[in-house]
């Protein structure tokens, strides 16, 4: 084969190249390719939350007032100030005992705030410089109230402000039918051959995913302070601008407690499943809650 040839053998496949490049840049010209709304954030601590598209509006209608889909998620106040980021429990601790507005990630991570927003303490929230967005406002008790009365102390009102995804899941037992009402007396004299005194034959995966039905849009993005530090992946707190004394203040929250039922026939108390409740607490104004805002 010559070298002239090889050449112009060359020239073609350089010049077939191009054309396909150019095609396809017309092409992505004329299209919107599709990126995620919300970018998911790896938070393996306790659970991962799912890589799922957080495609949500930015702003929801529930009952009369408009809210934020999202927590808050600011570093600065209205008029342009730094608000003081604590970057260990030592820088919190001292932010809250000298009442100094704070804020932190959950566990210290910057790498959850997009997804998850901004834990701040209740002194950042009262700050007069302002701490909610222009046009809008942080909560009152009341506000919560007037929204979310029907919700509290209710599993399925709890799921209703639940995301779809990211709440994880856990392993529900289910319990031995043959020895499921025997008492403690009767239980030492004789063995269950079905379950092999376990009393349990087998379990299943259950979800703590919400419906999301009014489009809150909750996550769990946890809280600092109530018994830990952090606490787990499976709960959520948001203050108010409601105080309930100089030491504390009004939250709300999704938390998980487990619901119990009395079997009459063993005379025990039997565990059933966990399950999220929205509660409503007067809490310590140093604790690291998320804020939602409502429109003006």
């Amino acid at each position: 084969m010559s070298i002239k040839y090889i050449f112009f053998l060359i020239i073609a496949i350089i010049s077939l190249g191009n054309f396909g490049c150019n095609s396809n840049s017309s092409k992505s010209s004329s299209e919107k390719i599709p990126t995620p709304l919300k970018q998911p954030v790896d938070t393996s601590r306790d659970h991962p939350i799912e890589e799922n598209n957080f495609d949500y509006p930015d702003e929801v209608e529930i009952g009369q007032q408009i809210w934020m889909t999202h927590n808050l998620n600011v570093d600065t106040f209205l008029n342009g100030d730094k608000i003081f980021k604590a970057a260990n429990s030592d820088e919190w601790y001292k932010a809250g005992a000298n009442k100094k507005p704070a804020f932190c990630y959950y566990n210290f991570d910057a790498s959850y705030g997009f997804l998850l927003g901004k834990l701040y303490n209740w002194y950042a929230v009262s700050d007069r410089r302002g701490l909610a967005p222009s046009g809008w406002i942080i909560p009152s008790e009341k506000d919560w109230q007037l929204s979310f009365e029907n919700y509290l102390n209710d599993e399925e009102g709890a799921e209703k402000i639940k995301y779809r995804y990211g709440w994880g899941t856990f392993q529900e037992d289910i319990p031995c039918e043959n020895c499921i009402n025997w008492n403690s007396e009767y239980r030492s004299k004789m063995p269950c051959n079905f379950c092999k005194d376990t009393r349990v034959t087998s379990s299943k995966t259950m979800s703590f995913n919400g419906s999301n039905t009014t489009g809150f849009c909750a996550l769990p993005s946890s809280q600092f302070g109530r018994i830990s530090e952090f606490g787990r992946l499976d709960e959520a707190w948001w203050w108010t601008s409601t105080t309930a004394s100089s030491r504390y203040a009004y939250a709300f929250g999704l938390e998980i407690s487990s619901e119990t039922t009395w079997s009459k026939e063993a005379k025990i108390i039997r565990p059933l499943h966990p399950v999220s409740e929205l509660k409503k607490n007067e809490e310590p104004k140093n604790y690291g809650f998320s804020i939602r805002c409502i429109k003006k």
